[in-house]
């Protein structure tokens, strides 16, 4: 009898063995197909995440350009024009007109206020030929004369990335258009990491390990978080 059982209880224990093994390649196979799942839905939350923050960004830059080209078309800047195009002289009522045209700068300068700082740092009218007319804050330009002269020649609404003493500088410009024809322009200096590195770190708290940027297309750094790796892979921007 005990013959007849020991075959038995073998196939009992293969059968048993089998099972196990199986059970435990099944839940070893859940459990990959399960940080497969998680593994996306982590890689689809990020995306989501840095296309929010491109989005807000691109929201920024092109509420600024707007406001911006606003001021090229505003009464104050049209009335001195015309002014001027009657022969009225600086001595004689021009040159308040261009005062009530640095007030509209000024005023541009207080509305625009994000972060608790204004957003342009500095405004200027400019004729083509480069002469200055009215200034509203400090360029932080490292060569501010030759950068007005430059910015004519540049198409206005395309926003810019030029070096500053304190950092990358993002530089507006609009035209400023006069009977049909090219007045001057308006260019608007913002600092690049004062105003855009809040929106680099924005999301739910869940990413604060993670690197953000945001890079020209030359893979420059035009600003990063707060994560200093970054200036030791990447080039900072207009070095």
């Amino acid at each position: 009898m005990d013959e007849t059982e020991q075959p038995w209880s073998r196939n009992a224990i293969l059968i048993g063995g089998t099972l196990i093994g199986l059970y435990l390649a099944a839940l070893i196979s859940l459990g990959y197909v399960g940080q497969l799942h998680l593994r996306y839905a982590l890689e689809e939350q990020e995306q989501l995440s840095v296309e929010k923050q491109a989005a807000a960004i691109a929201y920024f830059l092109t509420d600024q350009q707007e406001t911006l080209d606003g001021l090229s078309r505003s009464p104050q800047i049209q009335t001195f024009l015309a002014n001027r195009d009657l022969g009225m002289s600086m001595r004689y009522g021009l040159r308040a007109s261009l005062l009530a045209v640095s007030r509209a700068l000024n005023d541009a300068r207080d509305q625009q206020v994000l972060h608790g700082r204004r957003v342009f740092r500095s405004i200027v009218f400019v004729e083509n030929d480069g002469n200055v007319l009215v200034t509203q804050g400090s360029s932080d330009s490292i060569d501010a004369e030759n950068a007005y002269l430059g910015h004519a020649a540049r198409t206005p609404g395309k926003v810019r990335v030029e070096a500053g003493r304190e950092g990358p500088t993002l530089v507006f410009v609009s035209a400023v258009v006069f009977k049909g024809a090219a007045a001057g322009y308006l260019a608007a200096e913002i600092d690049a990491s004062a105003m855009l590195r809040p929106y680099l770190e924005l999301g739910d708290g869940n990413h604060s390990s993670h690197r953000t940027a945001l890079v020209d297309q030359q893979a420059n750094v035009i600003v990063a978080g707060n994560t200093p790796d970054w200036v030791t892979q990447y080039k900072l921007a207009l070095r």
